[in-house]
């Protein structure tokens, strides 16, 4: 019998006022957490942001993040190595920050995966020897402003045709196969219905376990077919001058895996709850009774979301209540400094569509081919 532990860490976005802090603290950021991490065979983490120095950002919706490239050098020191580079913010210094930041890994002698020079680059699986097994590791995400193209740089795309692929892929040659996905909805800590089809279906594919991240709080999880799936693992390090309620606790994800006649036999899973801010010095792991109610919370969210019921209640009342900035965003002709807090209070969707004005809205998106026109043509804008 051969065992092989893995770590597994949400978004690591070392810029705004963590950016100094962790280039003078190095490894001592992430605390108490940084023996989990060196006693795993493998340790991962969401590169959350760009490492650049030049001041060069493109032009999208949502903020653009950014971080000295010294600030890996307190990933390297910690233990860990392996760096997703799959997400929504990779591209944000364009090309030339993607390229720097991959540079900046092989410098510090960090395999990443998940985003490269083009769309075949991109999908390449990281495959690490570890007890002398295979195991392969797919980042996919999310697609806003930072997926790959034939010729463009960027990330690795969640499709399911192309992840089947890497899948399938891996399975010739792989006895262990970890997916990393970053994508689901901000501020929710359960999987959108969408997005907990496609991570059940990779784990019947063959995948030993999935870990999303992206959302910013701390997700839900299941076991399906014995394997589990982590719906948000929460920011591990990321700054917020106002922190939205969850946004400083997050937990990382200890896999042990047993294999027996290179087959994997086991998946046994240690969630670690923590604490993160700059006003704390960076992680700090819950304790006593903190990780026992941490550990507790977790528990009742796993239970709601296996009763389809109470799910599908989280996620209606969580569509409600974004029901109005959502609508905003889609059908104002204006836009200004605080118009989405505003929005909370005043219904302007209400004035401003109209039932057949949103028919033709729903229509739009709701059809692939009316949803690739639209964006063909938007991207073309």
């Amino acid at each position: 019998m051969t065992h092989i532990s893995m770590f597994f860490g949400g978004d690591f976005a070392p810029c705004r006022r963590y950016e100094n802090l962790i280039i003078k603290k190095g490894a001592n950021i992430f605390g108490n957490l940084n023996d989990d991490i060196q006693t795993s065979d493998i340790s991962f983490l969401n590169l959350e942001t760009p490492l650049s120095e030049t001041a060069q950002r493109i032009s999208k919706s949502g903020p653009t993040l950014q971080a000295h490239p010294d600030c890996l050098k307190s990933v390297a020191q910690s233990g860990f190595n392996v760096v997703g580079l799959a997400n929504n913010h990779i591209m944000d210094s364009g090309p030339t920050g993607l390229t720097a930041t991959i540079k900046t890994c092989e410098e510090n002698k960090l395999i990443h995966v998940g985003a490269n020079e083009n769309i075949e680059q991109a999908l390449q699986p990281v495959t690490i020897s570890c007890n002398n097994f295979a195991v392969s590791i797919i980042a996919v995400a999310e697609q806003e402003f930072n997926i790959a193209g034939e010729n463009t740089p960027g990330a690795a795309p969640l499709d399911i045709i192309h992840n089947i692929a890497q899948i399938e892929k891996a399975k010739k040659d792989h006895q262990v196969i970890i997916m990393s996905i970053h994508g689901g909805n901000e501020f929710f800590n359960f999987p959108r219905p969408g997005l907990r089809r496609i991570c059940q279906f990779y784990i019947e594919q063959g995948v030993h376990a999935v870990i999303c991240h992206h959302s910013h709080v701390s997700g839900a999880y299941e076991i399906h077919q014995g394997r589990p799936i982590f719906y948000g693992l929460g920011n591990l390090i990321f700054d917020h001058n106002n922190p939205p309620e969850g946004w400083d606790e997050g937990y990382a994800v200890k896999l042990n895996i047993s294999l027996k006649s290179q087959i994997v036999s086991n998946v046994e899973y240690e969630i670690i709850p923590y604490k993160q801010s700059v006003e704390l010095g960076g992680v700090v792991k819950c304790e006593g009774k903190d990780k026992q109610d941490r550990l507790l919370k977790l528990e009742n969210m796993r239970n709601k979301l296996e009763t389809h019921s109470d799910w599908m209640e989280e996620w209606d009342k969580f569509c409600a209540a974004n029901e109005n900035s959502v609508l905003l965003r889609q059908f104002s002709p204006f836009a200004f400094p605080g118009i989405r807090r505003l929005s909370k209070i005043i219904p302007f969707h209400r004035w401003l569509v109209s039932k057949k004005h949103q028919n033709s809205k729903l229509n739009m998106v709701r059809c692939d081919s009316h949803r690739e026109l639209l964006i063909n043509i938007m991207e073309k804008l």
